[in-house]
């Protein structure tokens, strides 16, 4: 250690020469900073992908209503609705046909008719059908979905 005395100020060096970083000191900051970058990477990775699964679940829900709102506003025969398989893109807008790039596809089945639908209180209501609406993604998952609405 060496004391020096510039103008009335004490300056003291604790090594003759030290001009840089020890390799000890630069593995320590290399490893700190790997693992802050993997945590950051890992929280990115969970995050896109909970994204994707909240967007596929919004997209058939949107698919589910669009069906629905075919069967109540009654343009077509229950039959012909329910003997149809739906094609949607990406973004939920219906295909012509399942050829193209499809995302979704969807099938509509009828789960109860001539029965009616079970009540709570256990008694059956006639006037009332139940509908079952499956959305499925191209990537395999898929939501299912039963409606009830007035029995023609």
């Amino acid at each position: 250690m060496y004391l020096i005395e510039i103008s009335n100020v004490n300056v003291i060096f604790l090594r003759k020469g030290r001009k840089g970083t020890t390799l000890i000191e630069a593995v320590l900051a290399i490893g700190v900073l790997s693992i802050i970058s993997l945590g950051i990477y890992a929280g990115l990775t969970v995050g896109q992908q909970r994204t994707n699964d909240y967007r596929n679940l919004t997209e058939m829900a949107q698919i589910q209503d669009y069906l629905y709102s075919g069967l109540e506003a009654g343009t077509n025969s229950i039959t012909n609705l329910l003997a149809t398989t739906y094609y949607f893109d990406d973004e939920g807008l219906a295909l012509s046909s399942g050829s193209g790039a499809w995302a979704y596809s969807a099938q509509m089945s009828l789960v109860s008719s001539s029965s009616g639908v079970a009540l709570p209180n256990g008694a059956a209501n006639t006037n009332l059908a139940s509908v079952r609406i499956e959305v499925t993604a191209h990537s395999g998952a898929t939501k299912t979905n039963y409606l009830y609405f007035v029995n023609p």
